[in-house]
């Protein structure tokens, strides 16, 4: 199955937004997907609706940060992490105008389910770049 297909059945069975992008990657992150879905969950709806960050970008932010961090080398990957994020975040905003939930929704009229395609496709640009 294609990650965008995982990521849409993942929303389809009441996934949020950030735990559908972030639970489709478990595999390459060797991630328990009860896990991921745990921590993920609060970050749906801008982060539970506070109108901050897109929860499908917040999904790929975690996929970033989850596979680039060492927890053997603390603080040692925490500035690539930043950049990373960074610049998929960029990427992101040249695609959608922004990051924010409420404008992606309101003034760009971007459906989640567009959000989350976006996120999805620059998650495996990621991967394929490492």
């Amino acid at each position: 199955m294609e990650k965008i297909d995982k990521v849409l059945e993942n929303y389809k069975n009441g996934y949020n937004c950030a735990q559908a992008v972030f639970c489709a990657f478990c595999e390459e992150l060797d991630l328990s997907e009860d896990v991921a879905y745990k921590v993920s969950e609060s970050f749906g709806k801008g982060m539970a609706g506070l109108g901050q960050t897109c929860g499908a970008v917040s999904g790929l932010f975690m996929i970033i940060g989850y596979n680039n961090s060492d927890p053997k080398k603390i603080g040692s990957t925490k500035m690539s992490t930043y950049d990373i994020v960074k610049e998929y975040g960029e990427k992101f905003k040249n695609m959608n105008n922004s990051l924010d939930c409420p404008t992606l929704k309101r003034e760009a009229r971007k459906s989640c389910i567009s959000c989350m395609e976006d996120a999805t496709t620059l998650a495996i640009e990621y991967f394929n770049s490492i």
